[in-house]
């Protein structure tokens, strides 16, 4: 067992009781993906990269994460490239949020939808 499978089991007992049970099961799950070695490492290099979205393309960002924790982790060099690839994305979404960060999308979706309030306003 891993430092990290370790002290995430002992976080998960202080943390669980704060949310409802049925989302418990999911939370867990997508926690759990960081919980060990590889995911450590996946959650690092996307904190890292994380200030890359703020002009960067989130895949070219993404792409670029797998590529450097494949070439890091032979674990990572034989799991599903997919798989990979769904926990960078997770990790970016997280590494986003903590950092505050709004990526060039997020600022055209704020654009578009405070338009389109503001004409449903004027009529």
């Amino acid at each position: 067992m891993s430092i990290f499978t370790d002290t995430f089991a002992k976080i998960w007992t202080d943390i669980s009781g704060f949310f409802k049970e049925d989302v418990q099961p999911e939370l867990k799950s997508f926690l759990t993906q960081f919980a060990t070695d590889e995911g450590h490492l996946i959650l690092t290099a996307a904190i890292a990269a994380a200030p890359a979205l703020l002009t960067g393309n989130f895949g070219v960002v993404a792409a670029q994460v797998v590529a450097t924790v494949v070439s890091q982790s032979e674990t990572l060099a034989a799991q599903d490239a997919t798989k990979t690839l769904q926990q960078v994305q997770s990790a970016l979404q997280v590494a986003k949020v903590a950092q505050n960060i709004q990526t060039p999308a997020d600022v055209q979706i704020v654009a578009t939808s405070t338009a389109a309030a503001t004409a449903g306003t004027a009529s």
